[in-house]
């Protein structure tokens, strides 16, 4: 139980940290496919199916100037979570040793 639970923390908290970039390259990528103009400046019109993307698109790829707030919780939480794994494969290790 408490390995899936380790697992599963690391993976939110790498998530967490790396969301933003996710989040930009997904927006740049369905841009480049629906060939589509994006950049910082301006929503730039892009239909898709009849449905104008193109804000959707912009406020997507302007989510990686998050990336400036979640790398460095990203990195602290992390940090945190490398501490608990050592404690608790040290404990780990001495009950084992009982």
């Amino acid at each position: 139980m408490t390995k899936r639970l380790m697992i599963l923390s690391l993976a939110l908290i790498v998530l967490f940290g790396v969301a933003p970039f996710i989040a930009a390259l997904l927006a740049s990528g369905l841009a480049h496919a629906f060939v589509c103009g994006l950049d910082q400046a301006s929503v730039h019109a892009c239909m898709v199916a009849g449905v104008n993307v193109g804000g959707v698109l912009h406020g997507m790829f302007l989510l990686l100037f998050y990336a400036i707030l979640t790398l460095p919780l990203g990195a602290v939480a992390l940090a945190v979570w490398l501490v608990v794994a050592i404690i608790l494969y040290f404990l780990h290790r001495r009950r084992q040793a009982f």
